[in-house]
């Protein structure tokens, strides 16, 4: 039928694997693998009818984990995992049809949480609560809509309550 079918492999001009994957009816589908000029992989995730499906997971040029994603139809949907360059968690939660969705970590470099937040389609909606690289609590809030809502309150290093601000 003279388009594509079966494993294909692309090397850059010097002879290095550039990315390799599989054809059906000369669409992408199946596993697809893109690699780095040292030929680390660069990324690595499934299409379907030359649209990306399911499990995306990204690497640093180093080899570290950058971040996996969940993709339904080429639409970012899903739970996803965001890196930090040494290697441990930066930011999880999930998205929505391109937006987020429910509850949001993000942590320092050390692991510590440094913040906890909530969104309804895209927009802070609930309980937010930042943290310093101590795990002591900076502030703890609330939002309806992406408008601060109710009561905020800041604290001091010690745990003391700095302020109080009723939204």
């Amino acid at each position: 039928n003279g388009k594509l079918n079966g494993l294909a492999k692309y090397n850059t001009l010097n002879g290095k694997r550039e990315r390799e994957g599989i054809y059906k009816n000369g669409k992408r589908d199946g596993k697809w693998i893109f690699y780095y000029e040292n030929e680390n992989k660069k990324w690595e995730g499934n299409y379907k009818g030359d649209i990306i499906e399911g499990e995306l997971i990204q690497y640093t040029e180093n080899g570290n984990l950058k971040s996996k994603e969940i993709f339904i139809e080429g639409v970012l949907d899903g739970y996803y995992e965001y890196y930090h360059e040494n290697g441990k968690l930066r930011q999880s939660g999930r998205v929505k049809n391109h937006m987020k969705d429910g509850e949001i970590k993000t942590y320092w470099e050390t692991g510590n949480i440094k913040q906890i937040e909530n969104y309804k389609r895209g927009l802070n909606d609930g309980v937010i609560e930042s943290y310093r690289l101590d795990r002591s609590l900076i502030f703890k809030g609330n939002y309806v809509n992406n408008y601060k809502d109710g009561s905020w309150i800041w604290y001091y290093l010690n745990g003391k309550k700095m302020k109080q601000q009723l939204y």
